[in-house]
């Protein structure tokens, strides 16, 4: 009888896990539009840099935000900083903190130009997906084609 009761127990417990995850078809990529060249990777190292916005037009700009993550990362400092070249035509690095919770977390990206208000718009949506209370986050940085200095950067429509 125990036997039956912990089998009983244990199905119930797979069938309602298994339940949220297939309630919702959950696509597990992030999606990259616009004038988006290719997300950035600064390796598993944890920082804490909440509700802050990052424009990088040039190297100096650069070497400043990898001292910065450096100082809020939290533990072991495993950061890897990718090259990139910065010059007058190419790359502006983008970044913003979003956060969603689920089983699944996507982040949609896009970054839209538009000449005619000089303005550039960095849109993300986070997405969960499933019954998790998994909190999932990420700083969304992302490579794109050179912004002239001259342009706001909205982010989410927002001038930070």
């Amino acid at each position: 009888m125990k036997k039956l009761t912990s089998i009983l127990v244990l199905s119930v417990i797979y069938f309602s896990c298994s339940r949220g995850l297939d309630s919702v078809e959950c696509d597990s990529k992030n999606t990259d539009e616009g004038i988006i060249v290719s997300s950035v990777d600064f390796g598993s190292c944890i920082y804490n840099l909440e509700n802050k916005t990052f424009i990088v037009q040039d190297s100096i700009g650069y070497i400043n935000l990898q001292l910065e993550i450096k100082n809020a990362t939290i533990g072991d400092d495993s950061c890897s900083f990718p090259s990139i070249v910065f010059n007058d035509t190419t790359n502006t690095l983008l970044g913003q903190y979003a956060q969603a919770t689920g089983c699944t977390i996507n982040f949609n990206r896009n970054v839209e130009v538009d000449s005619t208000t000089k303005q550039a718009n960095y849109i993300i949506n986070p997405e969960g997906c499933g019954d998790c209370e998994m909190l999932g986050y990420s700083y969304n940085f992302v490579l794109v084609e050179k912004i002239d200095s001259t342009y706001s950067i909205l982010f989410n429509g927002e001038v930070k």
